[in-house]
């Protein structure tokens, strides 16, 4: 437990896992197909396809025409605007980036409100998601490390205030 400017890391974490997985239960619920996976019982992946699941207005797929019954789905949530105003901004770790590609799995990049609901979504296979990684970050002290990504890079902004994915 290391304090940063006066919050303790461990509660920066527990936060942000809380956060994690409403977001989780909340794009589960737009997305029926997809069943959750405990971390628990598997930490590389949030969900797993139960069904065959297609393109559509609400969830466009980039490169894809479906996602098959048993495919790891990975979800990445920003927020559409943090405190300061600025957009929030996806995060992934090399380990499981690595991982999802190995086993021909998809991320699922949600842009949430406060309430941590979708805005919008969209399914992108990992194997693509690789070229949009600008550089692998230092993690520093014991942390691994991660790239960041703009929701605005993946989402056009009009539609994401319109709460749109397209």
């Amino acid at each position: 437990m290391v304090a940063d400017g006066g919050v303790v890391r461990s509660d920066r974490v527990a936060e942000n896992r809380a956060a994690g997985e409403a977001t989780e239960r909340h794009v589960a619920a737009a997305i029926p197909e997809l069943g959750l996976v405990p971390d628990d019982v598997v930490e590389w992946y949030d969900a797993v396809a139960t069904t065959a699941i297609f393109p559509s207005t609400t969830l466009p797929m980039v490169g894809l025409c479906v996602i098959d019954r048993g495919v790891p789905v990975e979800i990445k949530s920003a927020q559409r605007r943090l405190s300061a105003q600025r957009r929030g901004r996806f995060y992934v770790r090399p380990e499981q980036h690595d991982r999802l590609i190995e086993a021909g799995g998809v991320y699922v990049f949600a842009v949430v409100d406060e309430d941590r609901r979708p805005l919008a979504l969209k399914v992108v296979p990992a194997t693509t998601f690789e070229v949009l990684i600008p550089a692998w970050l230092d993690g520093g002290e014991g942390r691994s490390d991660y790239a960041q990504l703009a929701w605005s890079k993946l989402f056009a902004q009009r539609a994401v205030e319109r709460g749109r994915s397209a």
